[in-house]
């Protein structure tokens, strides 16, 4: 399979992303960030899904994530840009629905 991923489509991504959270509104997203510690501390179940090639999100914070839920499901799809829900429908109906109903 051909990947739909080039270097300049990875730059495009990442500047526009840029461009919707300039300065201002990184102050208030870290406001709302949670920090690893508090992470290490819930005891509720999580299921991460992600994108293997997604070029917003390292996959490597999906990775890091699940290392710090103790009670984590990971699930990461070969070939996701971004929107695996989209981008793999039915892979993630196969593992979303047997986790809500545990």
């Amino acid at each position: 399979m051909q990947s739909r991923i080039t270097p300049a489509s990875v730059r495009a991504h990442r500047k526009a992303i840029r461009a919707c959270f300039r300065n201002h509104a990184k102050e208030k997203l870290t406001a709302l960030a949670t920090g690893e510690a508090s992470l290490q501390n819930l005891a509720n179940r999580a299921i991460i899904i992600h994108g293997r090639e997604d070029v917003i999100v390292p996959v490597e914070v999906a990775y890091r994530l699940s290392a710090l839920l103790k009670h984590s499901e990971l699930h990461v799809s070969e070939n996701v840009v971004i929107g695996t829900q989209i981008e793999k429908r039915d892979r993630f109906l196969e593992v979303v629905m047997p986790f809500l109903v545990q």
